[in-house]
């Protein structure tokens, strides 16, 4: 026996196993597998790209220059500009249909020119008071589909001034290490693969089968 029989044999064991058994009553389940783990190695490629173009510590950026910034890779930055807490959007944690204690709140961040403004995420409260100019590094990450709802409920705008629709700023998040996702990237689509080969195969032998004379049944 070759040193790459038995794995082979292991995963060509486990394929027809998983083929064996039906979700939903008709859908094969290494097809499901093979569904969640492509789709696995494709969020976790992307997250490896993106951890291997931040820089490890936070570039400081112009909120004018990001806003003119249509393909921005590094998303490790820290921004300076006026927050508006007043006009905070804030996410409270649900229990039985009653408000609980404030998550986190999305403070409007506005451009010294004053003609756009970037949420930050700030977890727990951050309180109400007059608008004051900070600087906050973090990561830029897309909003989340409850702050999208609700700002497409005013136009995506806060006080009649546009909001930047691509990302929001998490305050103090960091950029993880790229071999992270990158090993389950590997990992994942090395299994997708072997999956796969293995019901090539099984199709193969099956056609093989069926083509000899005298066997139309394949057995």
């Amino acid at each position: 026996m070759q040193i790459g029989d038995r794995p082979i044999g292991l995963v060509a064991s486990l394929n027809r196993s998983l083929r064996s058994r039906r979700i939903l009553g008709f859908l094969p389940a290494n097809l499901i597998v093979v569904i969640v783990l492509a789709g696995v190695c494709v969020i976790s490629s992307i997250d490896t790209l993106t951890s291997f173009r931040c820089d490890r510590e936070p570039r400081a950026v112009g909120l004018e220059k990001f806003f003119a910034d249509v393909n921005r890779t590094n998303r490790h930055v820290e921004l300076t500009g006026i927050v508006v807490p007043e006009a905070s959007l804030v996410n409270r944690a649900s229990n039985r249909g009653e408000n609980g204690p404030v998550q986190s709140v999305h403070v409007p961040m506005i451009a010294p020119d004053g003609k756009a403004a970037l949420l930050v995420k700030f977890p727990g409260d951050l309180g109400r008071g007059e608008a004051r100019r900070i600087t906050v590094s973090g990561m830029l990450a897309p909003p989340e589909a409850g702050v999208s709802r609700a700002l497409e409920r005013r136009g995506w705008t806060i006080g009649g001034i546009p909001v930047e629709r691509r990302f929001v700023l998490i305050a103090g998040a960091r950029p993880h290490a790229f071999w992270i996702p990158a090993t389950l990237s590997i990992i994942s689509g090395s299994w997708v693969f072997a999956l796969l080969a293995s019901e090539w195969r099984d199709l193969a032998l099956i056609r093989g089968k069926k083509a000899i004379p005298g066997n139309p049944s394949g057995v």
